[in-house]
């Protein structure tokens, strides 16, 4: 920022601050002086504007190599577009800007500049939403969410304009990175001078672990959006107070349609906080977080609120970071969709080849040797238990003479040696077998009838994990 003496300062914000608060032509107040946003420094801009286009039910975001997609690759329905709204083409990375030191301001600019500019959030997944971990909660076969958990969720911010501008994006002479006025722009247009101005949207973008949650009709939910709205800040302020966090290191934002939207929450902290993937892996973490969002919103000093409560208050989903959704949180709309989240369960979908745990559990018994009862105690045990059930029974390996009894992706097999196996040849070709698949690059894990199976378990928790309660 320079000064009229000719010197200056340099500050800097996070960058889903920066995107708005050093957007083009605003006005900053720093230390008791006001600046202009004048400039951004660039090279090569036209060369660095790029394109995405917005999935209208999801929020999902094409952009990069994900741009030629037709399809929704959430919902894997075609793509209805307003080009006006749903494609952006010159899309400029927000990059270093600089700003310099005014005397005033006219009414116009300070309206302006209190109104703010319009900021849009949306996701991606670069490595492509199929590498997610998803889950359905559910009461009985009733299904009421559907939550994706992405670990490298990109976060995109979109400042598309002026709140009171009727043009989208902002004119940018591309030759100097100079932001143009609407005056300014009029005179070069009259003196043919456009070929270096381009109006462009600004984004910037950032990784995050992230929640992707879609409410299903059966939920209960009242209000439409509003309640949508509810919701997601009943569970956002509920995972803060579980994890012990402070209310800026969780992001939360409304995704997609405006009459069916869903719900994104991500970790804003800078690093990763690790506390979304708890609600995943541990599913007893998701009923106590649903638990705590019903306490938070109708319990007051250990009593239960009966009947219609005001909408909301500052003690349980009232922020300064939510703000400017005040007006639409209302805890009325949320009290019997959050007695079904309390007595719900949440399963893991461990393999999309499958709509549930059971259907998974029954094909696979369905697939293994008739006439070992191993298997099927191995299978059983874990059904119990809740736990991760294999991708595949009765795997062939290529080019290799063995038959391992289940598969688990990426790479490990598992056998189960029942009383054949006590024969001291067979565990001979067992270990050459084994040893060939090790040797191979595999992983191997083998469990002898006569040794408990919590013992096989606990040597490995990332393979068998509890994916749904029981």
């Amino acid at each position: 920022m320079e000064t009229l003496e000719g010197g200056g300062v340099f500050i800097s914000r996070p960058r889903f601050i920066a995107l708005s608060e050093f957007g083009p032509r605003n006005i900053i107040y720093h230390d008791g002086t006001k600046y202009r946003v004048d400039r951004m420094i660039l090279t090569e801009a036209d060369l660095n504007l790029k394109k995405g286009k917005i999935c209208p039910k999801t929020g999902y975001f094409l952009f990069d190599k994900q741009y030629g997609y037709e399809v929704d690759p959430i919902i894997n329905k075609r793509l209805q577009l307003d080009y006006s709204k749903h494609v952006h083409t010159t899309l400029l990375e927000m990059a270093e800007t600089r700003a310099y030191e005014i005397q005033r301001i006219t009414c116009q600019e300070e309206e302006r500049t209190k109104k703010g500019y319009d900021v849009q959030t949306y996701f991606a997944v670069d490595s492509g939403f199929e590498n997610t971990t998803e889950g359905i909660v559910s009461i009985g076969n009733e299904k009421l969410l559907h939550i994706h958990y992405i670990p490298t969720c990109r976060i995109f911010k979109l400042n598309l304009k002026w709140r009171t501008s009727n043009e989208d994006g902002f004119t940018l002479n591309l030759n100097t990175g100079y932001w143009q006025s609407k005056k300014q722009k009029e005179e070069k247009i009259n003196a043919g001078e456009v070929d270096s101005l381009k109006d462009v949207k600004l984004f910037t973008s950032d990784t995050a672990n992230a929640l992707y949650i879609q409410p299903v009709k059966a939920l209960g939910l009242a209000g439409g959006s509003n309640g949508v709205i509810t919701l997601m800040f009943a569970i956002k302020r509920a995972i803060e107070n579980y994890f012990q966090v402070e209310a800026n290191e969780i992001g939360a934002s409304i995704m997609g349609d405006d009459e069916a939207p869903n719900i994104l929450i991500y970790e804003a902290a800078e690093g990763s906080l690790g506390v979304l993937s708890q609600i995943v892996d541990h599913p007893s973490t998701y009923h106590a977080i649903m638990t705590e969002a019903y306490k938070l919103c109708f319990f007051k000093n250990g009593v239960e609120e009966e009947g219609e409560v005001i909408p909301a208050t500052y003690d349980d989903l009232l922020s300064y970071y939510n703000q400017s959704y005040h007006h639409q949180i209302d805890r009325n709309l949320i009290r019997d969709a959050l007695k079904n989240l309390q007595n719900s369960t949440l399963e893991i979908i461990s393999n999309q080849s499958f709509n549930s745990y059971d259907e998974h559990y029954h094909f696979l018994l369905s697939s293994i040797d008739s006439n070992s009862s191993t298997e099927e105690k191995f299978l059983k045990f874990l059904y119990k238990k809740g736990i991760r059930l294999p991708d595949e029974a009765q795997p062939k390996v290529n080019k290799m003479f063995v038959r391992p009894d289940f598969f688990y992706k990426p790479n490990m097999y598992i056998f189960c040696d029942g009383t054949p196996h006590d024969d001291p040849e067979v565990r001979k070709h067992d270990m050459a077998k084994r040893a060939a698949l090790k040797n191979a690059g595999y992983q191997v894990l083998s469990w002898y009838y006569k040794d408990p199976l919590e013992d096989l378990i606990a040597t490995r928790p990332d393979i068998f994990k509890k994916v749904k309660e029981k």
